[in-house]
């Protein structure tokens, strides 16, 4: 009888423990090859990167309709614009503006419209390389830097597992690209990823208008001011 009990109580252990929330962050292995990394959590974010199976990342949340925020993985990169940088030493610079938009950069194309994070004027930032853009209307000059603390990239879930794929005791699904239509398009959160197209942003405070002057009293009437002429 006490091996019976043992037996039954073992498994709904088991499924109590699988059915539990994961703890943030976790790590996790990508189960396809050609999985896209996204800039925000739903297809209609531009991809920044794909990975392959067996791919390590860092989950640090689930968010709306399958996806997961992850840190960003190796070789990713933000933009910000060379007006408000100013060069240091040892491939570093300093935030000369204040709330400076860093653009989640792509390794896949030239987007770079959509900003999560901004930086605090003194902020300190690592330089990875200098970009000259002839006829950029808000800089000519962009320097692609690390990402910044707080930046996050997003994986579609069903391409995430926490167990390697890789050590033999999972499946591995096909070596195929998945589709975006294989995607569930989430709500797009305002506060996680927005969308600022590149010549409509400034960072910069307006510059305040000068004070009007009062407008100068109306000129008395002649003919009421001038003196009758003596008679």
């Amino acid at each position: 009888m006490r091996l019976f009990c043992a037996a039954v109580v073992v498994p709904v252990m088991a499924a109590t423990a699988a059915s539990s929330p994961p703890s943030f962050p976790y790590k996790a292995y990508v189960t396809a090859d050609g999985v896209q990394i996204r800039s925000g959590p739903g297809s209609s974010y531009y991809p920044t990167d794909k990975l392959d199976t067996g791919a390590e990342v860092e989950v640090h949340r689930h968010d709306p309709g399958g996806w997961y925020a992850i840190r960003p993985p190796e070789g990713s990169f933000a933009w910000v614009s060379g007006r408000f940088l100013k060069l240091e030493k040892d491939r570093l610079a300093t935030v000369i503006g204040d709330r400076v938009a860093a653009r989640v950069g792509s390794r896949i194309s030239d987007a770079r419209d959509v900003v999560q994070v901004r930086l605090d004027r003194g902020e300190l930032v690592d330089v990875l390389e200098t970009k000259t853009i002839q006829g950029d209307p808000e800089s000519s000059t962009w320097y692609k830097i690390a990402p910044p603390a707080g930046e996050f990239r997003w994986i579609f879930g069903k391409y995430v597992d926490p167990q390697d794929p890789n050590d033999g005791t999972r499946k591995v699904q096909p070596a195929t690209s998945p589709l975006v239509p294989h995607e569930a398009a989430a709500p797009e959160s305002s506060s996680v990823a927005v969308r600022i197209p590149t010549e409509a942003i400034s960072e910069e405070p307006p510059a305040a208008e000068p004070p009007v002057a009062p407008a100068a009293p109306d000129a008395p009437d002649a003919a009421a001011e001038a003196k009758p002429s003596p008679a």
